[in-house]
């Protein structure tokens, strides 16, 4: 299968979501974001098959979003990032997988919301997953990519 490029198909936020870059996405009143990668904890191994997992977004004030669990915020959430929960603490992105989409339904359509872009801890889905918010550099992307 071969996917070609289409820069008129990048996915666009409602503004209401826009505006508030960095906040839960269920506030919108979406269902739950989800995101796509493999599940295998070694981080040498590259993905083979595209995965789903259902997540939700935190809270960029949660405290498991900040720091890992020695209290070091070096790959912590910052300005611009979006933060989601790994479920039962097992499931997650890992090696390979920065760049997936974070998707989310608005109004009937999927929408990317983030890309992969580190994990707060050094164990893969044990620890909340940080995505680079589309949103936060919606402009950005307006004015290099049109």
């Amino acid at each position: 299968m071969q996917i070609a490029y289409n820069p008129s198909a990048r996915a666009r936020l409602p503004a209401r979501v826009r505006r508030r870059a960095g906040a839960p996405l269920s506030r919108t009143g979406a269902p739950p974001p989800w995101a796509t990668g493999t599940t295998r904890n070694d981080p040498s191994q590259l993905p083979e098959q595209l995965q789903q997992l259902d997540t939700v977004t935190l809270p960029a004030s949660a405290r498991e979003c900040q720091v890992d669990e020695e209290g070091d915020g070096a790959w912590g959430i910052r300005a611009g990032d979006i933060c989601t929960d790994n479920p039962e603490g097992v499931r997650g992105p890992c090696g390979g997988d920065s760049g997936s989409p974070l998707l989310t339904r608005v109004r009937g359509e999927w929408r990317v919301a983030g890309v992969d872009s580190r994990g707060v801890g050094s164990v893969c889905g044990t620890t909340p997953d940080i995505y680079t918010s589309v949103a936060a550099h919606d402009d950005w992307m307006d004015r290099f990519i049109g």
